[in-house]
């Protein structure tokens, strides 16, 4: 399996798990220098399982992750946000 789709798969299950602490320390510890991870892939995936779930914590954590990302990234993924907060009502 590719890494990023086990970052997906573990960010989700702690999104289960309502552990937002651990999404957090996974954050911490990530290399975003990374070019084999499509990271605006895994915001996206991880932010519209959140807004699924409903999980307002992570969603407003999220939300304000997308704003660490270079103004092309946030272009490419902006739609995300707004399709996000729909899903989530």
């Amino acid at each position: 399996m590719q890494l990023y789709k086990h970052l997906i798969d573990e960010i989700k299950d702690a999104i289960d798990k309502d552990d937002l602490k651990e999404v957090q320390e996974m954050y911490d510890s990530i290399d975003f220098n990374d070019s084999q991870i499509p990271w605006d892939y895994v915001f996206q995936k991880v932010y519209l399982y959140a807004c699924l779930k409903k999980k307002q914590k992570f969603i407003a954590w999220f939300e304000n992750i997308f704003y660490q990302f270079n103004q092309i990234q946030q272009s490419g993924i902006r739609h995300t946000l707004n399709y996000g907060r729909f899903i989530s009502r």
